[in-house]
């Protein structure tokens, strides 16, 4: 299977970002991702692949809209874990005004 995932960040803010894994309910790899184009990347790190927005990609499209679109393709069995790591900044380069996000969604099982 494979799904095209469609992450929108809604924000009055001067840059966004996200990183995101697919990992199966042991913390291994599940699934993979592709990226079409030059808003995400993929990065691999002790065998765990990594989605995440570019330095073109923290650029909101609009004064309070980013959109990233990537493909996951499914392993051939689940349930796999989600995890979604998302930041907004006002650009002031200070420690306020800020916003992290971070969630985890499990699918029981991917087809």
């Amino acid at each position: 299977m494979r799904a095209v995932c469609r992450m929108r960040a809604v924000c009055r803010m001067r840059a966004v970002g996200f990183q995101l894994t697919a990992r199966t309910p042991r913390g291994e790899q599940a699934g993979g991702w592709v990226s079409p184009s030059g808003r995400v990347s993929v990065a691999d790190s002790a065998g765990i692949a990594y989605a995440h927005s570019t330095r073109e990609g923290s650029r909101p499209r609009t004064r309070d809209r980013a959109v990233w679109t990537m493909t996951w393709v499914a392993p051939s069995t689940g349930p796999v874990h989600f995890n979604l790591a998302g930041i907004s900044t006002n650009g002031d380069d200070s420690a306020f005004g800020d916003l992290v996000y971070a969630t985890e969604v499990r699918l029981d099982q991917a087809r």
